[in-house]
């Protein structure tokens, strides 16, 4: 089984009606996600680094900043790992390319 893994934003909830159900919905905004980093591990499995919503330096502490300027990567508000079950494909993000 594939699972598909998305960073984003929780606007709120709203209601949707189906004839005679009554629906709850969560609305939330997808942000353009990027990969920041990936690493393999056993074999073809391995972990992608994803982030979104560029952010000011100042806004993170110290040693997250040294960590992402080595990698020549600009602050994301969120930053999540995610195991993925092949490992290929996946272009790391680079901040002098846009």
């Amino acid at each position: 089984m594939s699972k598909i893994a998305l960073i984003g934003k929780k606007l709120g909830m709203t209601t949707l009606f189906e004839g005679e159900k009554i629906v709850p919905v969560t609305l939330v905004k997808i942000l353009p996600n990027v990969v920041i980093e990936t690493r393999k591990y056993e074999g073809k499995n391995g972990l992608v680094l994803c982030g979104n919503e560029e952010i000011a330096d100042r806004k993170l502490n110290k040693p997250q900043r040294d960590d992402l300027a080595k990698k020549g990567i600009k602050a994301h508000r969120e930053i999540k790992e995610f195991e993925i079950n092949y490992y290929g494909g996946f272009s790391v993000y680079n901040s002098s390319m846009y």
